[in-house]
C-alpha cells in the first residue's frame, strides 16, 4: 500500500530532529527504518503559493498543480512511505487541503503527523530564535508595556515579550509571518477540516522519550535499531539574546531574524555559564499563559487521544489579575535596582563587554 506522510510541525516542536533524522539516512544509504522511504525536506515555495492562491491566471494556477503532481509522483516512486515535511505546514490548512486533494489520485494511505507542547515554551522559544532581533516587534512590545503604565526599563527581553503578549491578548505573541502558533487546537482543527483527515498528533516527548520512535509509530515505520538519537534546533545564549535586543533598544543595528545564525551558534557556543534572574517571576508569566489556553488545550488532548498531563502542567491561578502581579514587581524592583543592574553587569562580563 502507498503511503503518504505529511509532517507539519508546528514550529518549535522537534521538526529539525525530524528533518535530521531523515536527512542524515538517506535512501542510498538504506535509510533510517526497515521500509524503504522516501524523504523531501519542503522549501516553502513548493507549497505557500497554494495557500494564497495569488497566480493570478489559469495557466498560472494549472502551473502549479502541475508542479505539486510532480512532486507527488517523485515521492511515490522514491520509497515504500513517503514522507514530506515543513513545519510551516502547520500554517498553511488551504495548501494542505490541496496537497491532499491531489495525493489521493497517487497514494492509498495518508498521514498527517504533528506534536504539540506548552504555549509558554512555543513562545520562548520562538522568542529565543526569531522575535529577539526584529527591531519592529521588540518596541511593539515596549509599546504594550507603556501603554499599560509599565516601565518597559525594568524587564528583560523575554519578560516583556510575555507580559505584552498576555496583555494584549496574544497578539504581540504572533509569528513574524502574522499566524499565532499559539493557537494550536485551532490550527489543528483547521488542517483536519481542510484535509478532512485526522491528523495524528503527539505531545513532544520529555528528554528520556525518542521523538524518533514517536514519529515513527504514528508513521507506519520501523526505527533501525543502534541509531542515537539527536534532537537538534537552534538555540542561541539567553545572554546573547538579551544582548541583542538591548542593542536594538539602544538604536544599533543588529542581524535579523533570518540573518547570521551561523555568526549567533558560534558565539553562543564560546560564551560562559547562563547568569539567571527572577527565574520565579518568569515561571509565574509562563503559568499565566499556560493557563490562558488551558481549556483549548483538554479539548485538543480529548481530541487527538493525547495524555494532557504528559504535555501540560494542570495550573491553578489566582483571582488577581496580571498587571497587578506585574505592578507590584514593578515597583520592588524599581525600590531595589541592585538586582537587575548587577545582572546586566554580569551580562557584560559574559560578552567579554568589559
Amino acid at each position: 500500500m502507498s503511503r503518504l506522510i505529511l509532517h507539519i510541525g508546528p514550529g518549535k516542536c522537534g521538526s529539525t530532529s525530524i528533518q535530521n533524522l531523515f536527512a542524515q539516512h538517506n535512501a542510498s544509504q538504506g535509510g533510517p527504518c526497515v521500509e524503504r522511504t522516501f524523504f523531501c525536506h519542503l522549501a516553502p515555495s513548493d507549497f505557500t503559493d497554494l495557500e494564497t492562491g495569488e497566480a493570478g491566471s489559469a495557466q498560472a494556477d494549472n502551473a502549479r498543480i502541475k508542479r505539486l503532481d510532480i512532486l507527488l509522483n517523485t515521492a511515490k516512486a522514491g520509497g515504500d512511505v513517503a514522507i514530506l515535511s515543513h513545519e510551516f505546514l502547520f500554517q498553511t490548512p488551504r495548501a494542505m487541503g490541496i496537497i491532499t486533494e491531489r495525493a489521493r489520485r497517487i497514494f492509498e494511505d495518508i498521514r498527517i503527523i504533528g506534536y504539540v507542547r506548552p504555549q509558554s515554551a512555543l513562545l520562548r522559544s520562538s522568542y529565543s530564535q526569531w522575535l529577539f532581533r526584529a527591531p519592529d516587534r521588540v518596541f511593539e512590545l515596549e509599546a504594550v508595556l507603556q501603554s499599560h503604565g509599565l516601565n518597559p526599563d525594568l524587564f528583560t527581553g523575554l519578560e516583556r515579550q510575555y507580559i505584552a503578549s498576555i496583555l494584549d491578548g496574544y497578539h504581540s505573541a504572533r509569528q513574524l509571518s502574522g499566524y499565532n502558533l499559539l493557537d494550536l487546537w485551532g490550527g489543528y482543527q483547521a488542517i483536519e477540516k481542510s484535509c478532512n483527515i485526522k491528523p495524528l498528533v503527539g505531545g513532544l516527548p520529555g528528554k528520556d522519550g525518542s521523538l524518533w520512535q514517536d514519529f515513527c509509530e504514528k508513521a507506519g515505520l520501523t526505527l533501525k535499531p543502534d541509531l542515537i538519537e539527536i534532537r537538534a534546533n537552534t538555540r542561541f545564549h539567553p545572554h546573547l539574546v538579551d544582548a541583542a535586543t538591548e542593542a536594538i533598544r539602544a538604536g544599533h543595528i543588529v542581524m535579523g531574524p533570518h540573518e547570521g545564525n551561523d555568526i549567533l551558534t558560534e558565539l553562543s557556543q564560546r560564551m560562559g555559564t547562563v547568569v539567571s534572574f527572577n527565574a520565579d517571576f518568569l515561571a509565574a508569566l509562563a503559568k499565566v499563559i499556560d493557563a490562558n489556553f488551558a481549556a483549548d488545550n483538554h479539548m485538543m488532548c480529548e481530541h487527538y487521544d493525547i495524555d494532557y498531563v504528559d504535555v501540560f502542567e494542570n495550573i491553578s491561578l489566582s483571582e488577581a489579575p496580571i498587571q497587578d502581579s506585574v505592578e507590584v514587581e514593578e515597583s520592588r524592583r524599581a525600590e531595589n535596582p541592585d538586582e537587575l543592574i548587577n545582572y546586566y553587569c554580569n551580562l557584560s562580563n559574559v560578552l567579554g563587554l568589559r
